[in-house]
């Protein structure tokens, strides 16, 4: 077993345990956060945007402003509700199903972002590497990313799933 492969081994430890100790309705709450937070920062920026211009003169210091400031709002609201909702779901008996699937989650989130991370590895020159040949666990998802992702030349081409 190579280095490469106990790293991918530890990586994918870290994110089952961490989904275990948050739970899976803190985990999924987490990314409806990020993702709410994202979509409602970019897509309605340009409101309060228009008071901020009144205060500051340039329109591109506002908008960046406006853009934390929503993301914030969005990311400490949802995070309240994240943390009374996953205490309820504690208080209702519910605590051990809520940590197992958040293993489950936690651990579908690492192959995740592992299968992310190899899919930038395979399209550039690193896939050439001693410790990316030497590696038991790159094959396979390398094979997966061969089965169902459809790619260009380049990482910046297009991107479809074969689903």
């Amino acid at each position: 077993m190579s280095v490469l492969d106990i790293g991918l081994l530890l990586f994918l430890a870290f994110w089952a345990i961490r989904g275990f100790f948050k739970g899976f309705m803190s985990e999924i709450i987490s990314l409806l956060i990020w993702i709410s937070a994202i979509y409602l920062s970019v897509k309605y920026f340009h409101i309060p945007s228009k008071i901020i211009d009144n205060y500051i003169s340039s329109e591109q210091v506002s908008s960046i402003l406006t853009i934390i400031a929503i993301f914030l709002i969005t990311f400490m609201t949802a995070t309240v509700l994240g943390f009374i909702f996953s205490k309820f779901i504690n208080i209702i008996g519910l605590s051990n199903y809520n940590k197992v699937f958040g293993l489950l989650f936690g651990s579908l989130k690492g192959l995740v972002f592992v299968t992310f991370f190899v899919f930038i590895i395979y399209q550039t020159d690193m896939k050439n590497f001693h410790m990316i040949e030497d590696s038991q666990f790159m094959p396979f998802f390398k094979d997966f990313l061969d089965k169902y992702v459809q790619t260009g030349n380049s990482l910046f081409d297009s991107l479809e799933l074969k689903i």
